[in-house]
């Protein structure tokens, strides 16, 4: 028997579910897949499940919301770029294989310690849990309609509408948002209700980085 620690769960039978196992083999910031497969029941029944690499570490939410308790001036330009840059390569990959996230945030990217990697540590995007085929990719579309889905802090525009059609730029989107983030300290948009939230991100202009920030970037991000 082997000591690896891997984390485990049941899974609806979709083929979303093989595109990122394909997908996480050419992306190192994806969480891995260690083995997926059907289960017996005792009824004869099968169960889906999927095996994933063990985490140990840190949400990037968790260690923003700590930096901001004690009022850790926001990320430099190369620690933000450094986190972002493999999330980015790793949701270019999915988006490859037609495979749109849906609710990238800091809550579902994990830092874990790597003393093989430049900082000592590298990060992981987790649950694609509401993730769908994009419509295009090979012949393929997602099944939800007219429902908004994601989180509201993160979610672009055509989700806050809760629109049929949620293409991969919902997930450039997403990354803007959480870029803007990482180099203010808070996100683009705050409101105490989530109706509120919903309708910024509809109709309302981002606000501007600050002035440290490289215009190219800025632009970039906005």
């Amino acid at each position: 028997l082997s000591s690896t620690h891997v984390a485990w769960g049941t899974i609806r039978l979709e083929p979303t579910w093989m595109s990122l196992c394909e997908s996480a083999g050419h992306a190192a910031a994806i969480v891995q897949a260690r083995d997926m497969g059907m289960l017996v029941r005792h009824d004869h029944a099968t169960l889906p499940y999927l095996v994933l690499e063990w985490l140990p570490g840190a949400t990037l939410d968790s260690v923003l919301h700590d930096e901001a308790r004690r009022k850790v001036a926001p990320r430099s330009l190369v620690k933000a770029i450094k986190f972002l840059d493999p999330i980015a390569e790793a949701v270019s990959v999915a988006h490859s294989q037609g495979v749109v996230h849906r609710d990238l945030k800091p809550d579902n990217i994990v830092i874990v310690a790597d003393p093989d990697t430049a900082g000592g540590e590298r990060v992981k995007i987790l649950d694609f849990g509401i993730a769908k085929f994009n419509e295009g990719a090979e012949g393929r579309r997602q099944t939800t309609t007219g429902t908004a889905i994601g989180t509201p802090t993160y979610m672009s525009p055509e989700q806050c509408e809760g629109l049929p059609k949620i293409s991969d730029r919902a997930d450039t989107y997403s990354l803007g948002v959480m870029m803007f983030e990482m180099l203010t300290g808070n996100p683009p948009f705050q409101a105490e209700g989530t109706a509120s939230l919903l309708r910024q991100h509809i109709v309302k202009p981002p606000p501007s980085l600050p002035p440290t920030v490289p215009a190219g970037l800025a632009a970039l991000v906005s």
